[in-house]
């Protein structure tokens, strides 16, 4: 019997030699020459992935921002007793987690350029109008409809990348953008506490803190 043999290449530490080697590879397969095809991939580093890692950086934001307009008395501006405080942070995942799949049949069927920026001017409206609550009931409505613009999100931006960039290159642009979670810890409270300073004679804080994204 013949026996044939499977040549591996050696997997390197860094995620640029991976996909070097990657393009090279693929490069080969598709007829584009290697140098342009890494030429259109730094293109689409400079243009697509920093406005995605801004858009999760906000969106990290405004989705833990609850917790710092407690600490400037929305509980007290609200009179949220008992667990009023803990069914609204948890019915924002109700419909954050239901709206995952479905949004991305969605977005395949209208496509990226439409359907991200339709969620986008979404959950903008929805922070803004936030901070016009007065009421539990209208606590709880803005959580809803906050974590049904923000559901589908994070799958639509992956698949928008899956657009642009081969398989073995999407890992690492996903890290990229992805990183901007920790940071938004950095940046919440501190824009929460200045736009409070800035404008504590007009809105109360508390309601302020939902606002400024």
């Amino acid at each position: 019997m013949a026996r044939t043999s499977i040549e591996t290449s050696p997997i390197s530490q860094t995620p640029d030699m991976n996909e070097e080697k990657g393009l090279e590879k693929s490069s080969v397969d598709i007829g584009i020459e290697p140098e342009l095809d890494r030429r259109i991939t730094r293109k689409f580093d400079k243009h697509v992935v920093p406005w995605l890692f801004g858009l999760w950086l906000l969106a990290f934001i405004d989705r833990s921002n609850i917790g710092n307009a407690k600490i400037d008395g929305l509980v007290t501006d609200l009179k949220l007793t008992g667990n009023k405080f803990n069914i609204a942070l948890t019915v924002f995942y109700v419909p954050y987690i239901l709206v995952d799949v479905p949004s991305n049949w969605v977005l395949k069927y209208y496509g990226a350029g439409r359907y991200l920026p339709a969620l986008i001017v979404g959950w903008g409206l929805c922070s803004t109008f936030g901070g016009l609550t007065k009421s539990y009931g209208g606590l709880i409505a803005f959580r809803f409809f906050l974590g049904l613009c923000e559901g589908g999100l994070l799958g639509g931006m992956i698949l928008y990348l899956s657009m642009f960039y081969k398989r073995h290159q999407l890992m690492y642009r996903i890290g990229l953008f992805y990183g901007a979670a920790p940071l938004s810890a950095a940046f919440g409270g501190l824009l929460c506490r200045l736009k409070g300073r800035v404008m504590k004679e007009i809105i109360k804080p508390s309601a302020l803190c939902s606002t400024y994204v």
